[in-house]
């Protein structure tokens, strides 16, 4: 529902981009956020910019939405050193750390543990189990 609520993007055309260059607020490896080390999904290093993933961007392998939020059920994801950041997590997810995040805002749909540690002015909104939060400020 998140998703379906969004405008739709604005296509441009090749002759556009050749007389101004695009100009992005985001880290320049900002098309693929999502890595993955040790079956934990890392988000890193993001600056200024707005994040959606879903169930299907976190389990492309996955047939279908339900099948996407089985899979990523038992899944962990980091969110680590982000600035100015907006980060929507639709999925569900077993365990989310934040990390070192600066006035960041991040939605979590559903998460057994969340844990907030040295951040700055983060707002969380999530749904989850277990709370823990260490060592910030102005949250």
């Amino acid at each position: 529902w998140l998703l379906d609520a969004l405008p739709p993007v604005e296509q441009h055309s090749p002759a556009s981009h050749r007389l101004s260059p695009p100009r992005t607020h985001s880290h320049p490896d900002a098309h693929d956020q999502t890595a993955e080390r040790h079956g934990v999904l890392i988000l890193a290093s993001l600056y200024k910019l707005t994040l959606i993933k879903s169930p299907l961007d976190l389990a492309p392998s996955a047939r279908s939405h339900d099948e996407a939020a089985e899979m990523t059920m038992e899944r962990s994801m980091r969110i680590q050193h982000c600035h100015d950041c907006y980060i929507y997590i639709t999925a569900p997810l077993r365990k989310v750390f934040i990390t070192g995040c600066n006035h960041c805002t991040v939605f979590v749909a559903g998460a057994v543990l969340l844990t907030v540690d040295n951040c700055e002015r983060l707002k969380v909104m999530a749904g989850c189990r277990r709370l823990r939060v260490a060592n910030s400020i102005d949250s």
